[in-house]
């Protein structure tokens, strides 16, 4: 049986790991903003990361979840 192949310096698996972090780092402090009213970084650095997935999705759309904060409409999440 041959080993496993590694994948973890492709692209596309860079761009899959970073969006599953940006998901996860987006859900994080838009729970600590709206829910806790105790924010973790300023808005400009949320903005930031937000356009940062948007702009992974846009270039691999494999990579939009139906709960990514991208796909969020108005008020609280």
């Amino acid at each position: 049986m041959a080993p496993a192949e590694d994948t973890s310096d492709r692209p596309d698996d860079a761009d899959a790991a970073r969006a599953r972090w940006l998901h996860e780092t987006l859900h994080r402090h838009a729970h600590q903003y709206y829910v806790l009213d105790d924010p973790l970084i300023p808005d400009a650095q949320y903005d930031q990361l937000f356009q940062e997935l948007q702009a992974i999705e846009q270039r691999r759309p494999d990579l939009l979840r139906p709960d990514s904060p991208t796909q969020r409409v108005g008020g609280k999440p």
